[in-house]
């Protein structure tokens, strides 16, 4: 999920994008996605989240605020999968971004059963001094089937506390079909993103 762009900003998405190859009479319209996360696989448990996260969600969020000397970019990519196994809602993403980026820390958390927050730290080691990324996004689950997403970027120079560049994104995510999830895939990777580490319930950040 993050992605380092102009404006230093991180994206989330469910998996490494690649090409998909539906099986036999699977569908590429309308075709709600739900997601089957095998049980080998390590995932961010949420225990309080609704099961009305269950799938995968996607959208385009609009920046409408930001200061500091650092144009953001005008639009951020996030999409998340969630799944579900011993009847809780799990969380399994990918932090895509630039060669440069390293992940620092990462977590997830819920406040009830339709809000769930994801924070990402993150340094670019291609920055002299490095720049350090703190993302935070928040999830509110609407009645229209919608999630309403807020993502707020900070990001600061080593040794100074205030940060160089403070962003905020609003917009909404929507389930997303098999086509729309590949597109979305094949966006990311026009923008430059590469995966840089499986968030995975478990195992340490990296260091």
């Amino acid at each position: 999920m993050v992605r380092s762009q102009g404006g230093q900003t991180l994206e989330v998405a469910p998996t490494a994008p690649a090409p998909q190859n539906p099986g036999p009479g699977a569908s590429d319209d309308n075709t709600r996605v739900i997601p089957a996360i095998p049980p080998t696989d390590q995932v961010l448990v949420l225990p309080q989240a609704s099961t009305d996260f269950l799938g995968k969600w996607g959208g385009h969020l609009a920046l409408t605020n930001h200061y500091g000397n650092v144009e953001p970019p005008a639009d951020a990519i996030v999409s998340l999968m969630f799944g579900q196994r011993e009847g809780r809602v799990v969380l399994a993403t990918t932090v895509l971004g630039s060669s440069d980026t390293q992940i620092l820390d990462y977590h997830a958390d819920t406040d009830g059963p339709r809000a769930v927050k994801l924070e990402l730290t993150g340094v670019d080691i291609n920055t002299r001094p490095p720049l350090r990324h703190v993302e935070k996004l928040s999830l509110a689950l609407a009645s229209d089937n919608q999630i309403r997403c807020h993502k707020l970027v900070d990001i600061y120079v080593a040794g100074i506390r205030d940060p160089l560049l403070e962003a905020e994104y609003e917009g909404t995510l929507h389930t997303l079909t098999r086509r729309e999830d590949r597109m979305l895939g094949e966006e990311v990777l026009r923008r430059g993103g590469v995966p840089r580490l499986r968030i995975e319930e478990g195992n340490p950040p990296p260091e």
